[in-house]
């Protein structure tokens, strides 16, 4: 059947009042957004992303690693050597001591040296002392000693005016530490050349240390007892025997300012007591 012009003019009009089915409009909308993802900013935090199982997987991995080596690190400080822990404490203390700056570096090792041999007291006084964790703690402390002995040589001059006093005080601590270890492990901790390779490095510490002690004494009042001791120590620094010099000016001269003064003291007393008898003895 042929359609004149004037019926096919009417059918296209009529296409204006045809409207789509709505479930169809659904299915097209959802199908148009899918071929056009959202652009999200790449965040870790993305949860679209992290929903992916690969990343899920990897992600929950990093977080447990993360976690769990916080947790290790804080407890490693308080392992010993030959604890399972212990190379975790180890790096702890390295990456401290990287942060450390040139002058303080001597006082630094010090400590650290005074910390392991804490560890060493530690597993001496435990009612099993393992031989191995034994000679590790050992085998630390004497390689800290030696890091400490070269640092305090290396240390410009200067350092050592300034810091000359927080090293005796270290030594001579670290000193008791040790002896008191030995007396318990029936053992030195180390031996001769590491002894006198430690002593040729902290000798100019205690040079410095002495000599301004004196020259503060020597700016003191002393009693006579105190300015003969005085004397015999310059003349110990003098020949080199700083030991004995550090001996005097520490300990002896303090001690005879103590006896000086307990002596006063009771000379006083006496004649006090002498007095009152006296009167007592007048009034009768």
């Amino acid at each position: 059947m042929k359609i004149t012009d004037k019926k096919l003019i009417e059918n296209l009009e009529q296409l204006d009042y045809i409207k789509p089915d709505a479930n169809w409009v659904l299915l097209a909308e959802q199908k148009i957004m899918a071929s056009e993802p959202v652009k999200q900013p790449l965040t870790w935090f993305n949860l679209n992303f992290i929903a992916k199982p690969a990343f899920s997987l990897a992600f929950s991995a990093f977080s447990f690693i993360s976690i769990a080596g916080g947790a290790s690190f804080a407890l490693a400080q308080s392992a010993l050597p030959g604890d399972l822990l212990y190379p975790l404490k180890k790096v702890s203390q390295n990456v401290r001591m990287a942060f450390v700056s040139e002058q303080e570096q001597p006082a630094a090792r010090l400590e650290l040296a005074k910390s392991n041999l804490e560890d060493l007291s530690k597993i001496t006084s435990q009612e099993k002392n393992q031989g191995q964790k034994l000679a590790a703690s050992i085998a630390e402390a004497q390689k800290t000693l030696a890091d400490a002995s070269k640092s305090l040589k290396q240390a410009s001059a200067a350092d050592k005016q300034a810091t000359a006093q927080q090293i005796v005080g270290q030594l001579e601590s670290l000193k008791i530490q040790q002896k008191a270890i030995e007396q318990i492990i029936k053992t030195d901790i180390i031996n001769d050349v590491q002894k006198s390779d430690l002593a040729e490095s902290t000798v100019a510490y205690y040079k410095l240390y002495l000599d301004n002690q004196i020259e503060q004494l020597e700016n003191s009042s002393l009693t006579e007892a105190q300015a003969v001791l005085l004397l015999d120590a310059k003349k110990a620094l003098a020949d080199g025997e700083v030991e004995k010099a550090l001996s005097i000016v520490v300990n002896e001269i303090p001690n005879q300012n103590k006896n000086a003064t307990t002596t006063t003291t009771s000379t006083e007393k006496i004649e006090g007591t002498a007095n009152q008898a006296t009167t007592e003895t007048s009034n009768k």
